[in-house]
């Protein structure tokens, strides 16, 4: 489940191949990753329905700020220039016609 992303450090269309949920995690995620990945996928498929439960044990006020964090993270790095912005008309377009 490896999905790609451009990543906001590098040039305009290359792609970085790191997970999205392990970019700004510290080593010791790396080694679980490693140890789940070597799971049989009924056992794997059991942790991901755990971690992904226990993602709906934050109470709404936590909810609400984690997303008022992470809006802030992203428009600091919109505005620092580590990040671009596209036209969402454009961008949905495109999409589109790529389906």
């Amino acid at each position: 489940m490896s999905m790609s992303r451009i990543h906001p450090d590098d040039s305009i269309g290359k792609v970085n191949k790191t997970p999205i949920w392990r970019c700004n995690y510290v080593s010791e995620s790396t080694t679980f990753e490693a140890e789940a990945l070597t799971l049989p996928v009924s056992e794997r498929a059991l942790l991901a329905q755990h971690l992904l439960a226990s993602l709906d044990e934050t109470d709404e006020q936590e909810n609400k700020q984690l997303w008022l964090d992470e809006a802030q993270r992203r428009y600091n790095a919109y505005k620092n220039g580590t990040v671009s912005a596209r036209d969402a008309f454009e961008a949905i377009a495109e999409m589109r016609g790529q389906l």
